[in-house]
């Protein structure tokens, strides 16, 4: 009977290792490296729409709209995960997004004054979007805080249900 119930217990144990680590896995990690991603897929927008303010080329124009896709997607996965985050939520919901439409805005009426031939007004704005980027910087300093804490306790759970198997 001894044997029974420590082999029951261990099972439970082995479960819940493996429950957390399929949380790392599924849950920490992705909501992590989409986070990650978000200052370098608007620092790539800047730059596009700069390079296009100022060339008028169709290949940064491309870039631009390939880097919006990818933060939509970005954004969307994000969305997905940060329920079981509230400090994350936070930050996504009232920090990062409507940094985000701001910085979007600003870029669509850059592409606008080049379509509609005002180079020189679109020249003369053309680095007004890094006021932007900086402004987003300390939104990113504190969704990678969050992350380690997001990633730290992940591990603590992990560790935790490791002891108790032992």
């Amino acid at each position: 009977m001894a044997l029974f119930l420590t082999s029951i217990w261990s099972y439970s144990a082995f479960q819940d290792i493996e429950r957390e680590n399929r949380r790392i896995v599924e849950e920490a990690i992705p909501i992590a490296n989409a986070a990650s991603e978000l200052l370098r897929l608007l620092l790539d927008q800047e730059l596009s729409v700069r390079g296009y303010t100022y060339n008028q080329d169709t290949l940064s124009l491309e870039q631009y709209e390939a880097t919006k896709r990818s933060l939509s997607e970005t954004i969307h996965v994000i969305r997905e995960l940060d329920h079981r985050h509230p400090i994350m939520q936070e930050l996504i919901q009232e920090e990062a997004l409507p940094l985000i439409r701001q910085m979007e805005a600003f870029h669509e009426s850059q592409i606008e004054l080049v379509e509609a031939g005002d180079i020189e007004m679109a020249n003369a704005r053309r680095y007004s979007g890094i006021g932007y980027i900086n402004r987003f910087r300390d939104v990113d300093a504190a969704i990678r805080e969050d992350i380690d804490n997001i990633i730290q306790q992940a591990s603590i759970r992990s560790d935790t249900a490791s002891s108790a198997s032992t």
